[in-house]
């Protein structure tokens, strides 16, 4: 994985941490969301990891779009997402 791209994944995870705060959701919820366990979306969080399936940034990048609104409401009112 390139330096970019390591950087691009950093970006969504620090998008939908921001968004699953700014929701309410634990991380449990989140989790199930996006198909995968507690320990690894806590691990991403940490960025002790990051994912490196295709099919899971493609889960991310659905879920952040499902909620862009959510987003650009917060970006409107300077919420820091």
């Amino acid at each position: 994985m390139s330096v970019s791209g390591i950087q691009t994944v950093r970006e969504r995870l620090e998008a939908l941490k921001r968004l699953r705060r700014q929701m309410g959701w634990s991380e449990e919820a989140c989790a199930h969301q996006l198909g995968v366990s507690y320990s690894t979306l806590s691990r991403w969080e940490r960025q002790e990891t990051a994912p490196r399936s295709r099919a899971v940034l493609e889960a991310i990048d659905r879920f952040l779009f499902a909620h862009r609104r959510e987003m650009t409401t917060w970006q409107k009112d300077g919420m820091g997402i």
